[in-house]
């Protein structure tokens, strides 16, 4: 839910490994409060400067609530961008 261009409510489901799970909840700390504009910006650097760290294999599993919420936030404002995997692993 955004609310004023700020991160109200967020939720995330699916069929998902434990850590893709753990991450999407952990995001909820780091997502709830924020402006649009600021989600936008956050990759994998980010989750990790929160202390959620994972194996190089991992990684992708890691981000995935990251990038479908980035993904959202372009859909909702319009902008015609589409992020990667690429866009939150390299910051490309």
């Amino acid at each position: 839910r955004i609310e004023k261009n700020i991160i109200t409510n967020y939720s995330y489901s699916g069929n998902s490994s434990s850590i893709t799970k753990a991450a999407a909840s952990f995001l909820w700390d780091i997502i709830i409060g924020e402006n649009i504009e600021n989600i936008l910006s956050r990759n994998i650097q980010t989750i990790e400067k929160h202390d959620f760290v994972v194996s190089p294999r991992r990684k992708r599993a890691a981000v995935i609530a990251l990038l479908a919420s980035r993904n959202a936030i372009h859909t909702y404002i319009n902008n015609g961008k589409i992020d990667t995997f690429d866009t939150v692993l390299h910051n490309t």
